[in-house]
C-alpha cells in the first residue's frame, strides 16, 4: 500500500509466517517503507513469508545483501542438518561422524557444529512433531558425538527461529545437509557444502539459487531404502499430493566411507579457497 505521493509502502508482517525480515530486503533495495499496526492497514497489507513472497529466490542476490551472506566464513564451523522429518538417510550419524573427523584433521583446530534442528515459527512457536523429532534428534547427536573428535564443540538450533538461526550462523563456513527446504539458512547464507537427497529427489531440475561451491552426492552413489521413512505425520497432502508424498517419504542409504570421501574432498577444496595465497 502506497501514500498518496506513491513514494512509501506500508507494511503489516505477519509475524507467525515471516521468514526474511521485510524491513531489512526494503532497507538494502533503497525502498521507503513504514512498519504499520493492524489498525492502520485494516488488515488489508499482510507481508507473509513464502506465501506473498513466493519469488524470494528471484531476490536472492539481494537477500544475501540484507544478510550479510558475504561476511568472513569459519571453515571450522560446519552447519549440519539431520534427516528427521520425513524421510531418512539410514548411515548418517556414521557418515556425518567420519567427515568431521578427517575435517578435524584437515583443518588442524576444533570444529563447531551447529545442528540446525526443527525451526521454531517466526513467533517461537513450536508446531508439528517437535517433541518426538527433539527427542530423536537428541538420540542421532549423541551417536555423532561419540563417534566424532572429541574436542569437537556441538551448538543445537532445536526450536529456534528462522531469525536467530541466520544471526547465529554468518561466519559458518560449511554446510552438511539434505537437498531441498531444510537448506534455506545455508542458501540465505551462501555456506558452500554438501547435499544430498532420495534417488527420486537429487536429481530434479528445478529453479532455484546457486549458492557458490555447493555440490550434491551423485545419485549412483545413492540407494533408496523404502522403510526408512522418517517421524513426522504422513498427512496425504503436504507435501503435494499421495504420489509426491509417497516418494517424499523414502529414505536412501549413502555408503559412510564414500560419502565421507566426497564431502572432505569438497572440504579441502573450500578451505584451500578461503585461505591466505590460496593455500590451507
Amino acid at each position: 500500500m502506497r501514500d498518496r505521493n506513491g513514494k512509501r509502502i506500508y507494511l503489516l508482517p505477519n509475524r507467525d509466517a515471516t521468514i526474511f525480515a521485510p524491513e531489512k530486503i526494503l532497507e538494502t533495495a533503497g525502498i521507503d517503507f513504514r512498519i504499520v499496526d493492524e489498525e492502520f492497514a485494516e488488515k488489508a497489507h499482510v507481508v507473509s513469508v513464502p506465501s506473498r513472497f513466493a519469488g524470494w529466490r528471484k531476490y536472492m542476490n539481494l537477500i544475501h545483501r540484507a544478510y550479510g551472506s558475504d561476511a568472513k566464513k569459519d571453515i571450522a564451523k560446519l552447519l549440519v542438518t539431520l534427516e528427521l522429518e520425513k524421510r531418512i538417510w539410514a548411515e548418517q550419524e556414521e557418515g556425518i561422524s567420519r567427515f568431521l573427523t578427517l575435517a578435524r584433521n584437515h583443518v588442524g583446530r576444533p570444529l563447531t557444529v551447529f545442528v540446525n534442528g526443527m525451526t521454531a515459527a517466526a513467533n517461537g512457536n513450536r508446531f508439528m512433531e517437535f517433541d518426538k523429532i527433539d527427542m530423536e534428534e537428541n538420540a542421532i547427536m549423541d551417536d555423532i558425538r561419540r563417534n566424532s573428535p572429541c574436542d569437537t564443540r556441538f551448538l543445537r538450533g532445536f526450536g529456534k527461529t528462522m531469525e536467530e538461526k541466520i544471526e547465529t550462523l554468518r561466519s559458518y563456513g560449511f554446510y552438511v545437509g539434505p537437498f531441498g527446504s531444510s537448506s534455506v539458512i545455508s542458501t540465505v547464507l551462501n555456506i558452500p557444502g554438501v547435499t544430498y537427497q532420495n534417488r527420486h529427489y537429487i536429481n530434479r531440475t528445478r529453479k532455484g539459487p546457486k549458492i557458490r561451491h555447493r555440490i550434491k552426492v551423485p545419485a549412483n552413489k545413492i540407494r533408496n531404502v523404502e522403510d526408512k521413512e522418517g517421524i513426522a505425520a504422513n498427512d496425504g497432502e503436504s507435501f503435494g499430493g499421495t504420489n509426491h508424498n509417497e516418494k517424499s517419504m523414502v529414505g536412501y542409504s549413502i555408503n559412510p566411507d564414500i560419502f565421507a570421501k566426497i564431502a572432505i574432498r569438497h572440504y579441502k577444496k573450500v578451505s584451500n579457497l578461503n585461505a591466505p595465497n590460496g593455500s590451507a
